[in-house]
């Protein structure tokens, strides 16, 4: 049985063996085209790790196949662009000899509430960033409406055991809010940023020059990085 399969340690993703078949989930508030490519990343390192023991033994050059699990790879979307109820990245086009899918869930509110109702834990973290999310809309600041957030849920049995349980860690909210921010500020630097780019490209500068005069002006290396991917 998974523990608080909310809060699974900072950057992790949630992988496990069910009936001999590995399942993988990974969570994500933005859209990103690039799920599945991320998902091979993921699938290469589990079976190097499972199947460390056959290729120690040359057991990949015998005669005798060996059997990997079935795999399957879900991204648990909540983030606020509209986005399908659910829907699949593919890694590559259907003529490639090699694909991977991301079956991505949309758990915004209106959307998969059969599943929801299914899974407390799904039902119940979708409820609590959409408090959060309400909460600031309201026009508190991201400490405000988390704690509030959690205060609420807390009284109503969302994520109780859990948020009770990180609340008890000394710094989590403080890094939980934090964290937000951090997102919050790049995600809004780089919506500044794609407007620059498309407007400095419009006035005859190459792609180039834009992202050295992008670095110059105080953009962020990392956003930088992210438009040449985008316009690559």
């Amino acid at each position: 049985m998974l523990q608080n399969p909310i809060y699974n340690g900072p950057c992790n993703d949630i992988s496990f063996s069910l009936y001999n078949e590995i399942v993988l989930f990974e969570h994500q508030s933005t859209l990103c085209p690039n799920m599945s490519l991320r998902g091979l990343y993921y699938i290469f390192h589990i079976l190097q790790v499972r199947l460390q023991d056959d290729m120690n033994k040359g057991k990949i050059f015998s005669r005798s196949k060996i059997q990997i699990s079935r795999i399957h790879y879900y991204v648990i979307y909540n983030g606020e662009e509209r986005a399908e109820e659910r829907f699949d990245l593919n890694l590559t086009d259907e003529e490639s000899d090699l694909q991977v899918v991301a079956h991505v869930i949309n758990i915004n509110p209106g959307y998969n509430e059969d599943l929801k109702e299914k899974c407390k834990a799904l039902r119940d973290y979708a409820a609590f960033v959409d408090m959060v999310r309400y909460n600031k809309e309201r026009g508190m600041n991201y400490d405000e409406a988390v704690n509030d957030a959690v205060d609420v849920c807390i009284a109503q049995d969302i994520l109780r055991e859990i948020l009770l349980e990180c609340r008890a860690e000394v710094g989590f909210m403080k890094s939980l809010i934090e964290l937000v921010d951090e997102w919050e500020e790049k995600h809004k630097e780089y919506e500044i940023a794609s407007s620059m780019y498309q407007e400095l490209v419009r006035q005859g500068n190459s792609p180039e020059k834009v992202y050295e005069t992008l670095e110059r002006g105080g953009i962020s290396k990392i956003v930088v990085e992210a438009l040449k991917e985008e316009n690559s």
